[in-house]
């Protein structure tokens, strides 16, 4: 079988990352931000704050590399599926120079072994190329393109405080990765 796995938000605690960085680039203290929709920087941080932390990023590859990982529970499952010769593609559309190569890195790192990491602003074409039969990703839109591209792809939404408000009689929602290989 062929999986497509999102990073940011399912593997990788982007949105920790991007507190820490967002509070070094506006001089803020913000600890525990709320983070029931999408957009929830813009609840903190004025634009212009945001966008510099952008730049930041887009500079600087070594930061995708220091993201912490979720729970290592999540990873177990995709290793256990590499072993037994499914192949897995890691979808992602973090933006900057030698992103590809910096999330490879931290995947290994994380324990998997020679990962596929494709970069990709529309997963949908790509999940219809590759003729995935189940993706996992936590941004509503994504699962979307994806189920417009292709009726092929099983598509599992990750249970997240950001995506709570979506609700599709036909995408399951997921909070451990054994739920998608099952």
């Amino acid at each position: 079988m062929k999986y497509g796995i999102d990073i940011d938000g399912v593997l990788a605690d982007f949105n920790r990352g991007f507190t820490i960085l967002m509070n070094q680039v506006a001089g803020t203290r913000v600890t525990n931000p709320k983070l029931d929709c999408w957009d929830w920087p813009g609840k903190y941080w004025p634009k212009d704050d945001i966008d510099k932390a952008w730049v930041v990023i887009r500079g600087n590859p070594d930061w995708w590399r220091q993201l912490q990982p979720y729970e290592p529970s999540r990873f177990h499952p995709l290793q256990q599926a590499a072993l037994q010769g499914h192949e897995l593609y890691f979808l992602t559309q973090r933006p900057g120079q030698y992103v590809k190569e910096a999330t490879e890195s931290w995947l290994i790192s994380n324990g998997i072994y020679r990962p596929t990491v494709l970069m990709t602003p529309d997963k949908g074409p790509v999940a219809a190329g590759l003729h995935l039969d189940v993706l996992v990703d936590d941004r509503p839109e994504n699962i979307s393109d994806v189920m417009a591209a292709t009726s092929h792809t099983k598509c599992f939404i990750w249970d997240a405080p950001w995506n709570e408000e979506i609700y599709w009689p036909f995408v399951k929602r997921i909070s451990r990765m054994e739920e998608a290989f099952q």
